[in-house]
């Protein structure tokens, strides 16, 4: 378990990681963010689909699957539709900025860690390796 939580916690690394090239660069790192969105979702996409969905086939039924990547789905969008009535002005919205920035990443990992917990949990030295090592990657973008 004590395992598990320190390979997952690479993976919050990886996305402070990611702000050094925003920091650095200052306002050119604008002209970087569709390169890096291409690389975080190329990485997902193969992530999902190799480390995640073809072992859930392995594992268990079609309808199974379908029915997790359907909640998934309903899930994300679920969370779309609440965080878009969140103030778009966060500067103006005083002491609740914190709790709402909070927000906004916990629904974006959730899951991140669903995943690296399932992945470990059917395979801790391959697939679980794998699926933290491709979060960590996508999260640094």
């Amino acid at each position: 378990m004590v395992e598990l939580i320190l390979l997952a916690s690479g993976t919050a690394v990886a996305t402070g990681v990611g702000a050094i090239p925003v920091m650095l660069l200052g306002d050119r790192a604008q002209a970087m963010v569709p390169l890096l969105l291409g690389i975080a979702g190329g990485v997902m996409a193969v992530a999902s689909v190799m480390g995640l969905i073809i072992p859930a086939l392995d594992r268990g039924t079609v309808t199974e699957v379908a029915a997790g990547i359907l909640i998934g789905v309903g899930f994300l969008l679920l969370a779309r539709r609440y965080l878009s009535h969140l103030p778009q002005d966060f500067s103006r919205a005083g002491g609740r900025t914190g709790l709402l920035v909070f927000l906004v990443l916990f629904v974006h990992s959730l899951p991140e860690g669903f995943a690296v917990g399932t992945a470990y949990q059917a395979d801790p030295a391959q697939l679980g390796i794998f699926v933290v090592i491709a979060i960590a990657i996508q999260n640094i973008p």
